[in-house]
């Protein structure tokens, strides 16, 4: 009965320990998780979408910069967002929200709203004027853009302000936004707010590598090694979630032993 009694013990410890929990940070202790910061590399934001152009058709994903372990390969065309970029070992590197990282060497920034304004900022105007966004309306990351949204139709933001405007080639006014309702970045044709069918930009973008062969083992594992320097350790964040678990089993060791201990003691006295 009291060796049952400790096996249910030790393992409500372990489920205790192990198990997820939400509280405050400052109750329990968690590493860091962003390599940028971990190394003190100076990092900036830049949350943009970057599209896979290698002469070898892919490019790895990696879990950290210095770890030569690949999470995936994305291939060309495919896209990877950029949250933080930072130099690193000689290369930059690329983190998006999953903490993941990619080398920017064979990629390309997709066109949108910020080449769109590198490209045409001098036509751009100064709007004095509200503007009602409605349920319905369709916006665009820029005027002609490929891929559109449509709000819905609960929508209603009322005396929006445009930070800017600009003529398409139809004479059609579209109105830039910067923040509005957690939306950000955006352009809405303030002529046709509604019409999906608007003409597409034509916009020039680098002509995709296409090589015969799929990428052997080999060659990824090569990439990763050039890459990252040939680490198998990993982050510091991994190295932490060890270390943590490490630390949780050998509580859970120690609870049983004292249990043990103790009532073995009481059936001596006994």
């Amino acid at each position: 009965m009291k060796k049952s009694a400790i096996t249910i013990i030790v393992f409500v410890l372990m489920v205790s320990l192990l198990a997820p929990k939400t509280v405050k940070a400052d109750v329990i202790w968690e590493p860091r998780v962003n390599f940028f910061e971990d190394n003190g590399l100076a990092y900036s934001i830049e949350q943009r979408a970057y599209v896979v152009n290698s002469p070898d058709g892919f490019i790895n994903v990696y879990s950290s910069p210095d770890s030569a372990i690949t999470v995936s390969q994305l291939k060309n065309g495919e896209t990877f967002f950029v949250y933080y970029k930072a130099e690193y070992n000689g290369k930059i590197w690329g983190m998006n929200t999953a903490e993941n990282y990619i080398v920017l060497d064979n990629t390309y920034v997709a066109y949108d709203h910020i080449s769109f304004a590198e490209d045409f900022k001098d036509s751009f105007t100064r709007p004095e004027k509200t503007y009602d966004i409605q349920g319905g309306t369709v916006y665009a990351e820029y005027p002609g853009a490929a891929q559109h949204a449509v709000f819905p139709e609960s929508f209603n933001a009322k005396q929006a302000y445009p930070e800017y405007s600009f003529i398409d080639e139809n004479g059609k006014e579209w109105l830039y936004f910067g923040y509005v309702y957690g939306m950000r970045n955006f352009w809405i044709c303030a002529d046709d707010p509604k019409n999906e069918d608007y003409e597409v930009r034509k916009v020039d973008t680098p002509a995709l590598y296409t090589p015969e062969e799929e990428p052997s083992r080999e060659l990824i594992k090569q990439i990763a090694k050039e890459e990252t320097g040939g680490g198998m350790v990993g982050s510091r964040k991994g190295i932490m979630i060890v270390v943590a678990c490490i630390c949780c089993f050998a509580v859970v060791a120690v609870a049983a032993y004292l249990i043990t201990k103790r009532v073995k003691s009481d059936d001596d006295e006994e």
